[in-house]
């Protein structure tokens, strides 16, 4: 049988996901032996699983960023880009995992969309862009870089004040303050 569709090792992954937000959550320095522990498994257990910290980092982002992507598609009505709206959304997402992202925009400078972005870039910002008269590429990419970058910086300070604005604040910020 399949390792990857045996029982055990899915439920082994997850603990190994979970274990990494508790400890996060729980304001600790992340690292491999302390996920062990934490898990009660062993290191070569660990490396069937993943190959570093950093791959497991970038699986619980995956998911958690699924978990955004899901919150966009149960809404009743389109969520437009760069809406309030969008942007109340992202925020409460972002202060429900607020350990994360501290954990997130520590190891990362930028907010790189980069986990649907092709569908993203092709569906969303470019029809943006043309609906503006916009038909560079480059101007296009030029100007999604300092978009991404304002609401990185801005979440990011957020998270490091512990989210204390209310959501619907951050939303305002962002809507008044990001435009492409």
């Amino acid at each position: 049988m399949n390792q990857k569709k045996n029982k055990h090792y899915q439920q082994t992954h997850q603990k190994i996901k979970d274990t990494l937000l508790e400890i996060i959550y729980e304001k600790k320095k992340v690292n491999i032996a302390q996920i062990c522990r934490h898990a009660g498994i062993n290191r070569t257990t660990f490396y069937q699983h993943y190959e570093d910290i950093v791959e497991l980092i970038e699986d619980v982002q995956s998911s958690i960023f699924k978990q955004l992507i899901k919150t966009y598609d149960n809404e009743p009505e389109k969520i437009e880009f760069m809406s309030f709206r969008s942007y109340e959304i992202f925020a409460l997402h972002v202060k429900e995992n607020q350990h994360f992202y501290k954990l997130y925009f520590e190891m990362n400078t930028t907010f790189p969309l980069k986990d649907g972005l092709e569908e993203m870039w092709e569906a969303i910002i470019v029809p943006y862009f043309h609906d503006r008269g916009i038909y560079d590429e480059e101007v296009m990419a030029l100007r999604f870089i300092c978009y991404q970058a304002g609401f990185t910086i801005t979440l990011k300070k957020w998270v490091d004040q512990n989210c204390h604005l209310k959501i619907q604040e951050v939303a305002q910020i962002l809507t008044e303050c990001l435009r492409m």
